[in-house]
């Protein structure tokens, strides 16, 4: 340590030492720049010598030479025009090497294929023939109906006749939900019965064609409306194709794209075989059997109660026909709701139960609990008493009639006849069971034609018929069996 020491420090001084240090340190900056100059320069060299761009280098540069050579009249005219000729070789065969860096750049990018190439408006060329032509065949469509079915029913039928076979799956015409859902997108829209036919129709033809081809012919109905339209021919074969048809909103013709694939596709036409596969196999054989018809065939919604909305269209209401045997329970819940609607100009009608006829023992006899037929005429008086309290309060006019047609449905019709509908049209359906503790109800909607018009006309011939009880008359008596003036008193609220 004490050798080294000396020789330390004398380093240490001699770096901190301006005189020992100030030259040296410019020198190896200068040789640095150079250096770095240098450095520059020979990668330049080097790029335009390896770089694509030589040639066109050298046709400057010659250029260049041969302009300087002819202003200062070094060379003769013979010899600049050679040199032009060869400056002009030179540049042909550069614009040759360009257009064949092109013509490459151009067949690459078209074997690359784009993403939405294989979208196609239409079937493509030659597809019609190879169907028409299939050893077996696959069809799974909504109805075989739109611009394409006609031409595809007839090639199945030439491929069964050369004896080939073939599958067919269509939407099945019993089920109601799926028809509706369906039937939304068609144009133009043929409603979900429409549509039901145009595929029965269909499901008729083919069931005739299978038994013609004894067997060759499978025909099944999908509950599910088919997220697509396939054609599939001679699937499983080298030479198989698959056709997809996406579905489209109320096309106008027929709808698209379409997607075709071939075995070279490789995954996506083992995906789509596999979907057509999967498809019918979840569908069901048809002719349907009878526990499938039976499972098909619509059946109404019954409600043990109804939920919003009933008070939702209640409170909107501007016509509303009540039936019933005393409706005093609907009143006295209501009460405030409807005389808002009576002083908003909402006409009112009310049909219930005669307390004077023998309807009354009928209604009384139906009831779960407590069978009485003077407790049915206290539920009447009672409903009559309110009723007359609204029509005092509103100045409105309420109309009152008796009925002795002993009911078994009572209704609350919303927005109905007379009068176009509206928005919140609706029938509320009560039915009366024999002595039963839950009473089914049904809602129904001027969309559900039929029986939304079956109740609204029995409701209104049993109002034409029923005797009218004005309430402008009432008095503080109360209505009795065996007594027709005064009907309106004081009663138990009741439940119908």
């Amino acid at each position: 340590m004490k050798t080294r020491a000396p020789q330390i420090t004398r380093a240490v001084r001699a770096a901190g030492n301006p005189a020992t240090t100030g030259r040296p340190a410019m020198a190896t900056t200068a040789a640095s720049a150079g250096t770095s100059r240098r450095g520059r320069a020979r990668r330049a060299v080097i790029a335009v010598i390896t770089g694509e761009d030589l040639d066109l280098y050298i046709l400057a540069a010659a250029a260049l030479a041969v302009t300087i050579l002819g202003a200062v009249e070094i060379a003769s005219v013979p010899e600049l025009a050679s040199s032009i000729l060869a400056l002009l070789a030179v540049l042909a065969m550069s614009q040759i090497r360009s257009r064949r860096q092109l013509s490459n750049i151009e067949r690459v990018s078209q074997a690359v294929p784009v993403p939405l190439a294989i979208l196609a408006a239409d079937l493509p060329a030659g597809f019609v023939e190879r169907r028409s032509e299939a050893a077996t065949l696959f069809l799974a469509a909504t109805s075989l109906c739109g611009p394409s079915g006609p031409a595809a029913l007839a090639d199945l039928r030439r491929v069964l006749r050369r004896g080939g076979s073939a599958r067919v799956l269509l939407l099945d015409p019993c089920d109601p939900g799926a028809l509706a859902a369906v039937s939304q997108g068609d144009a133009p829209p043929a409603g979900p019965a429409g549509l039901g036919r145009r595929i029965q129709a269909t499901l008729d033809e083919l069931t005739d064609l299978g038994n013609e081809t004894r067997g060759r012919l499978g025909v099944r109905v999908a509950s599910l409306p088919p997220a697509m339209t396939i054609t599939g021919i001679n699937l499983g074969t080298p030479d198989g194709v698959i056709a997809v048809q996406l579905p489209e909103h109320r096309p106008p013709g027929e709808s698209g794209p379409v997607l075709t694939l071939t075995p070279d596709d490789g995954f996506w036409f083992g995906y789509f075989a596999a979907e057509a596969d999967r498809m019918w196999a979840d569908g069901a054989q048809w002719p349907p059997s009878a526990g499938h018809v039976l499972a098909r065939t619509p059946r109404p919604a019954l409600l043990d109660s109804f939920g919003p909305e009933f008070h939702q269209a209640l409170s909107r209401a501007t016509r509303l026909l009540v039936t019933g045997v005393a409706r005093n329970a609907f009143v006295t819940i209501n009460y405030a709701k409807l005389e808002k609607l009576l002083r908003t100009g909402c006409e009112m009608r009310f049909l219930l139960i005669d307390p004077d006829s023998a309807a009354v023992a009928a209604a009384a006899s139906r009831y779960y609990a407590e069978r009485s037929e003077d407790r049915v005429v206290e539920r009447i008086r009672q409903t009559v008493r309110l009723l007359s309290e609204l029509r005092r309060s509103t100045s409105a006019v309420i109309a009152l009639r008796f009925t002795s047609h002993p009911l078994a449905v009572g209704v609350i019709a919303v927005d109905g006849p007379p009068g176009q509908p509206s928005e919140f049209s609706a029938l509320f359906a009560e039915m009366y069971p024999y002595r039963a503790p839950v009473e089914p109800k049904l809602l129904l909607q001027p969309a559900d034609t039929h029986w939304y018009q079956h109740f609204v006309a029995e409701s209104e011939e049993l109002w034409a018929t029923a005797t009218e009880f004005p309430l402008a008359d009432a008095s503080a008596g109360a209505p009795r069996p065996g007594e027709d003036a005064a009907r309106q008193g004081t009663g138990a609220v009741g439940k119908r």
